[in-house]
C-alpha cells in the first residue's frame, strides 16, 4: 500500500462518515461473511460485489413490497367501508321485513 500523508483532522472526519453512512458496519460484515465461507472464492473482489449487488436487489424487492403493502391497505379500507354499508342495508331491510311480519 502507498504511504500517503493524510492529515489526521481528515483521516477522524472520513472515519465518522464511514460510521455514520453505515458503510463501515456494511463492509465489515461482507469481510467476515468472506472470512467465514467455507471456500474460499477465487476472486473475493467479485464475492463482495455479489453480495453489494444482492443487497440492492432486496432493497428494491423491500421498495415493491411496501407499495403493494400500501395498496393493498387502501383495497382493504375500501372493502370495509363496502361491507359497512352492507351491514346498514341488512339491517334496515330486516327491520323492514320484520315490521311487515308484525303487520300480519
Amino acid at each position: 500500500m502507498s504511504g500517503i500523508k493524510v492529515p489526521t483532522s481528515q483521516r477522524e472526519e472520513f472515519k465518522k462518515y464511514m460510521e455514520v453512512s453505515g458503510f463501515q458496519e456494511k463492509i465489515i460484515h461482507m469481510l467476515v461473511s468472506l472470512y467465514e465461507e467455507p471456500e474460499k472464492p477465487a476472486d473475493p473482489l467479485q464475492y463482495l460485489k455479489s453480495l453489494f449487488e444482492a443487497d440492492n436487489l432486496e432493497s428494491a424487492d423491500i421498495e415493491t413490497l411496501k407499495n403493494e403493502n400500501t395498496e393493498l391497505k387502501n383495497k382493504l379500507g375500501e372493502a370495509n367501508e363496502i361491507i359497512s354499508e352492507l351491514k346498514s342495508k341488512l339491517a334496515e331491510l330486516s327491520g323492514e321485513g320484520n315490521e311487515n311480519q308484525a303487520e300480519e
